[in-house]
Order: structure tokens, then C-alpha cells, then sequence
């Protein structure tokens, strides 16, 4: 009878010592899992925007007519009649948001493309902060025309869903991390006659 009631206790004790650490162990284990996701979501972010760099920079995103492109799979479509695309920003941000579609959704995708004539220089391209935390880049797009620099900028707010880890991890309003894609570069002299 005394070794049932030794191995009762026990058991018992386990539970409770289980209890005391579950919390903590099921905290850093959402932690890890959710930090391994949002840094693979800023990875295809990444690379769904070094895509389409890559095409204002040969001067394919500007050669587009945005009006009668084909809509890619997983993105959102166009506003216009028939699901055509109502401007050229909102083809080339949509061709991004393909990139990202399979894990990401689009709504929270803000992609901002800045043309400068001038050199890499004199130029401001830091994200905007207010009381500490960033704030998304706004929609925009100027592709410039060759040899033009151009800051081709993706924003995306990732909500943090671990309680703890948003301690960490926020840095925007809205208790959201900011995952952010940018490339600067200068177009190449893709019309015949022009040299940089």
C-alpha cells in the first residue's frame, strides 16, 4: 500500500512540476516557430522584390502596358472592369504580392519605387519613423527611364502572435513587425542610342 501512495505522489509531482513549466515551454516554442516563419516570409519578400527590381532595372516593368497584362496567379488582381489592372502601380505591386502570396497576404504589402536622376548621392532613402516606431512606405511608382537610380522598396507588417516575443520584435504600430525588402540601383541603357 505505502509503494502505491510513494508512486501516486510521484505522479502527481510530476504534474505539477509540469504545470510550472508548460507556460514557459510553449511560450518558446511558439516563439521559435513564429520567428522561423516571419523570417522566411521576409526572405520571400526579398526575393519576390529582387524579381521585379530586376525588371524596372532592364526596363521590362516600364515597356508593360499595365491595362491589358496578364494577371499572375495568387496575386490580386486589378480594380478595374474584368479584374484589368487600373494603373501601373498597382500591376507591379501585384507582381510582387504573386511573390509573396503562397505564405503572405497581400492586404499588409505596401511597395513604394522612387526614380532619381541625379547620381546615389544627395539622396534620402531612410524609412520614415514616428515616436520610435516605422512606419509602412506608401504606395507609389516611378520607374524612371534609363540610366535613372531607382529605390524599389517593399514593406510588409507582420502582426507578432507570441506574447513575449513581441517585447522583442515590434517596431511598428499596432504591435506588427516591420519586414522590409529594398534594392537601389541604376537602370541599364535599355532604349537604342543611350549610354550612362
Amino acid at each position: 500500500m505505502r509503494r502505491r501512495m510513494r508512486a501516486n505522489a510521484t505522479r502527481g509531482s510530476a504534474a505539477i512540476e509540469f504545470a510550472f513549466i508548460a507556460p514557459v515551454f510553449f511560450t518558446l516554442l511558439f516563439g521559435i516557430l513564429e520567428t522561423g516563419i516571419m523570417y522566411f516570409a521576409g526572405f520571400a519578400l526579398q526575393n519576390a522584390t529582387l524579381q521585379q527590381a530586376r525588371a524596372i532595372r532592364t526596363g521590362t516593368a516600364q515597356a508593360t502596358n499595365f491595362s491589358s497584362a496578364a494577371q499572375c496567379s495568387g496575386g490580386q488582381g486589378g480594380s478595374g472592369a474584368g479584374g484589368s489592372y487600373a494603373s501601373s502601380q498597382e500591376w507591379y505591386k501585384d507582381q510582387i504580392c504573386c511573390g509573396i502570396s503562397t505564405m503572405l497576404s497581400c492586404a499588409n504589402l505596401r511597395v513604394n519605387v522612387q526614380s532619381f536622376t541625379g547620381g546615389f548621392t544627395g539622396n534620402n532613402f531612410a524609412n520614415t519613423q514616428v515616436g520610435g516606431l516605422y512606419q509602412p512606405v506608401t504606395d507609389s511608382y516611378s520607374p524612371g527611364v534609363a540610366c535613372n537610380v531607382v529605390l524599389v522598396r517593399a514593406t510588409y507588417n507582420w502582426t507578432v502572435v507570441t506574447p513575449v516575443l513581441s517585447f522583442f520584435l515590434v517596431n511598428m504600430a499596432g504591435n506588427a513587425h516591420m519586414l522590409s525588402s529594398t534594392y537601389a540601383f541604376r537602370n541599364e541603357p535599355y532604349t537604342s542610342g543611350t549610354t550612362c
